[in-house]
């Protein structure tokens, strides 16, 4: 598939945005340059690069702001969207430290995983992580995929399927395999896989 850019895109220097932004939030270049620590006449430097990259005026002065135009407010809500995005992105994570670690963990958990891994599993993260506080939710349901996705849950213990836990931004291990297996009365005929 060929990556069809824009031709505007091409042109522009990124380093821009910020300045669109700045300035669409303040409505003020003073306040912009300010934040951006940069001086005024290198903001309007910028933001003239910028109006000729888009091929629009993005911002006309009314006494002491700057409005923007109809282009400039449409663009807003994406450029505003995509520096948030890589922001986050280019931030580095701090490393997860178990042991130093005061954060609350959500916990999504079935009946089995409650009455047969907790017990013995609790003992052992408070020796090794003993700042560490768990919020357990019963999920009568498992795998728990839209809890994860959904960032509503940290980590599911629970059961599934070879198949049925797999999904491409989770990580998963096979922590037990077990069998399930059904005791019926003797006067009941034999059961099944279908019953």
């Amino acid at each position: 598939m060929m990556n069809i850019m824009h031709p505007a895109l091409r042109r522009l220097d990124l380093n821009l945005l910020p300045v669109f932004e700045a300035v669409y939030r303040y409505r003020s270049v003073r306040l912009a340059a300010e934040e951006l620590s940069m001086s005024t006449s290198a903001l309007s430097h910028a933001l003239s690069r910028l109006r000729a990259a888009l091929n629009d005026p993005l911002f006309y002065r009314e006494g002491h702001r700057m409005c923007p135009s109809v282009y400039a407010t449409q663009l807003a809500p994406s450029i505003a969207s995509a520096l948030k995005f890589l922001n986050q992105e280019l931030t580095p994570q701090p490393k997860f430290v178990a042991s130093a670690s005061t954060d609350c963990l959500q916990i999504a958990i079935t009946d089995f995983t409650a009455q047969c891994v907790f017990p013995t599993l609790m003992p052992r993260l408070q020796q090794q992580a003993p700042g560490l506080r768990f919020e357990l939710r019963y999920l009568p349901h498992s795998p728990a995929l839209t809890e994860l996705l959904a960032g509503e849950v940290d980590l599911a213990l629970g059961f599934s399927a070879l198949d049925e836990a797999e999904h491409p931004e989770l990580d998963e291990i096979c922590w037990l395999k077990d069998d399930y297996v059904a005791i019926s009365s003797a006067r009941r005929s034999r059961l099944t896989l279908t019953d």
